[in-house]
């Protein structure tokens, strides 16, 4: 439990708060004043706050009161990994505010094999203000996101049918994302193995990538494993995710399970190239429009198998729409 204002002297490498189990058990970190709310800073070179379990099971939970202020130079503001079985948590309040050199948020499960009866589960659940830099760890991700979560297979981010477990990402938080030109998402949830992939981007919210690559996102959903999971992206309320040049949803559900993409009446959606991108190979696609989407093409929905896909417009939809699965 951590309330002290934590800064590393210049030239340091190291990271600001850190919890690090190697046998089985839990790495908990609570960052903040919880009772009084007062204001609480950490400035580090590398990652804010760090919790990691290299065991073969635990949990990790990164738990961040109102009022904490997270400045990194070089790496991720707040970083949660489990190398086995367990469940992960990461939760921001509404007045955080993380300045990160690199993703803001980043929470992932290493392991190569997790069975369904562990009931893996990673859920972040995000308030307050995001705002990622440019710099790529050498030893993580080469993605950049406010919000990057998912199983990703022993870190080689290949499709794995022996990992099982769920990803959850609750964003209340507005996302900004410094201008790259590397693959980089506002948030990026995926899943090389089976299980659910499910985001939800809050009422009030705004998410902004500018100048990425053209596989860029402001939200990305991937399941990237041909077997089973569903995959769900919800822009609720007011909700607002733009990116300049890429997309501005992007979701793929690679086995039998369904795609599903509902937006709110008053959300709005916007991509340089195309404001929704989806593709299912076996379960049902489904995007339900009731806000606003808009890109050189507004809307793609494909499907590689024989299954179906079931577009909805209440809202509005602007694009070229070249294509045969393009509106």
């Amino acid at each position: 439990n951590e309330a002290a204002t934590i800064s590393q002297r210049a030239g340091a490498a190291g990271v600001g708060a850190k919890a690090y189990k190697y046998g089985n058990g839990k790495a908990t970190i609570n960052e903040g004043d919880f009772n009084s709310g007062r204001h609480v800073t950490i400035s580090a070179a590398s990652v804010g706050i760090g919790a990691y379990q290299n065991g073969a099971n635990g949990n990790v939970a990164i738990n961040v009161a109102a009022n904490v202020q997270i400045t990194t130079t070089s790496s991720y503001g707040i970083q949660a990994f489990i190398a086995g079985a367990g469940t992960m948590s990461v939760a921001t309040a509404d007045t955080d505010v993380i300045n990160s050199g690199s993703s803001g948020i980043v929470a992932t499960n290493g392991a190569t094999a997790l069975a369904g009866s562990a009931n893996s589960a990673i859920t972040v659940s995000a308030h307050g203000t995001i705002n990622s830099g440019g710099y790529i760890n050498a030893n993580g991700p080469t993605t950049i996101a406010g919000i990057l979560a998912g199983y990703n297979n022993g870190s080689t981010s290949t499709a794995n049918p022996n990992i099982n477990g769920t990803v959850t990402v609750n964003n209340y938080a507005n996302i900004s994302m410094l201008a790259n030109t590397v693959r980089e998402f506002g948030i990026d949830a995926f899943n090389y193995g089976n299980g659910d992939v499910t985001v939800n981007d809050e009422a009030g919210t705004t998410i902004s990538v500018v100048n990425g690559v053209t596989n860029s996102a402001a939200i990305g959903a991937f399941s990237n494993v041909a077997g089973t999971g569903n995959v769900a992206v919800n822009l609720l309320g007011n909700a607002s995710v733009s990116n300049t040049i890429g997309f501005g949803i992007a979701a793929t559900a690679a086995g039998s399970g369904t795609l599903t993409i509902t937006t709110a009446q008053q959300s709005q959606v916007s991509g340089g190239t195309v404001g929704i991108n989806a593709s299912a190979a076996g379960g049902k696609l489904t995007i339900a429009n009731n806000g606003s989407v808009s890109g050189a093409t507004g809307v793609s929905a494909g499907a590689s198998g024989s299954n179906d896909i079931a577009i909805t417009n209440a809202g509005s939809i602007t694009g070229i729409g070249t294509g045969a699965n393009n509106f």
